[in-house]
């Protein structure tokens, strides 16, 4: 069925290799890691790299893949307290323990009424530009590193740059604070 709409809908499969200028890119992970596609064409270092996601890896093998690839100066993780799956082995992460990385359990209501996190995003900051990516994936390997084929299968749409005065990390994946 992937392949029928892939078939039919090109622009699904465009993601790697698409115009800057896009609107948007849809991305997926049928043939390349979301990883890969995410960062691509980011200069490493970078400023900031927020995460959004209710689920993570056992142990925080990704928190190197992020610090392999951006260099960035902070890293802020957003999750809902008490209702993650994040483990205490990532509170021993070198990235954690010196500050370059930040853990933030957040609350999450519509309205006054308590609501389940279930978005998943990824805002890299350089300079006064953000590139946010945004669709299924929880921060996991399966989700992020593999191809569909030997994890899960995932999408996501990465905007074009947007002025880091009209979109900030912070209060999008914590608005609660």
């Amino acid at each position: 069925n992937l392949q029928t709409i892939a078939r039919e809908a090109d622009w699904l499969i465009q993601g790697v290799g698409a115009r800057r200028d896009d609107p948007a890119i849809f991305l997926n992970n049928l043939t390349e890691p979301l990883w890969n596609q995410i960062v691509s064409g980011i200069e490493p270092p970078v400023d900031c790299v927020s995460i959004l996601s209710k689920y993570f890896d056992a142990e925080p093998v990704l928190l190197n893949t992020v610090e392999r690839d951006l260099r960035p100066k902070r890293i802020q993780i957003y999750t809902q307290n008490g209702e993650t799956n994040l483990t205490s082995i990532w509170l021993e992460h070198p990235l954690v323990k010196n500050r370059t990385a930040e853990i933030y359990l957040c609350n999450y209501a519509d309205d006054g009424f308590m609501q389940r996190l279930h978005a998943k995003a990824i805002a890299v900051q350089k300079d006064d530009q953000v590139s946010l990516a945004y669709g299924s994936a929880n921060f996991t390997s399966v989700a992020l590193s593999r191809r569909s084929s030997a994890g899960n299968m995932e999408v996501m749409i990465r905007l074009p740059e947007i002025s880091k005065r009209k979109l900030k990390p912070s209060e999008l994946f914590d608005p609660d604070k």
